[in-house]
């Protein structure tokens, strides 16, 4: 199809597109089954590669190993369970200086959605009094958790 007819025929120029959409989408949907993870008896497809999470996780390790270079003493690395506990076990074998880990479980949810109050379901697992904390969170949805 040339332009004069795209001009002289838009929706021709409409299914075109919906065309090219639609096969992209199709060949992306076989492209992501190809690669689909089968946990007990549920299937998913990874939402963002390995590499593209290995290097974020490099690139926090980096920020933090940089902020405390020049720090001296052993700051405490607090997990906020459960989300946080594999990128924080990844982080934390990133990290250059020496850390002591912690961790607490909170929630302000029921089912999926957020009630906007903090509860504490397990409480710190070792003191953080007077110590310097480097908190790892999964959900920072209201900003209560560090509160």
């Amino acid at each position: 199809m040339d332009k004069n007819t795209c001009r002289e025929k838009p929706e021709m120029a409409v299914l075109i597109m919906k065309k090219i959409i639609c096969n992209f989408a199709e060949q992306n949907d076989r492209q992501k089954m190809k690669h689909r993870i089968l946990v007990k008896d549920r299937y998913f497809v990874p939402y963002i590669p390995y590499e593209r999470l290995e290097k974020a996780i490099d690139d926090v390790a980096a920020r933090i190993n940089h902020d405390f270079k020049h720090f001296n003493g052993t700051p405490i690395i607090l997990c906020v369970l459960n989300g946080s506990i594999l990128f924080t076990g990844e982080l934390m074998k990133r990290l250059d200086f020496p850390c002591e880990f912690s961790s607490i479980r909170l929630s302000s949810y029921e089912g999926t959605l957020s009630t906007g109050v903090t509860r504490k379901v397990l409480g710190l697992t070792s003191s953080i009094k007077g110590r310097t904390v480097i908190v790892v969170e999964d959900i920072v949805d209201t900003g209560k958790t560090i509160t």
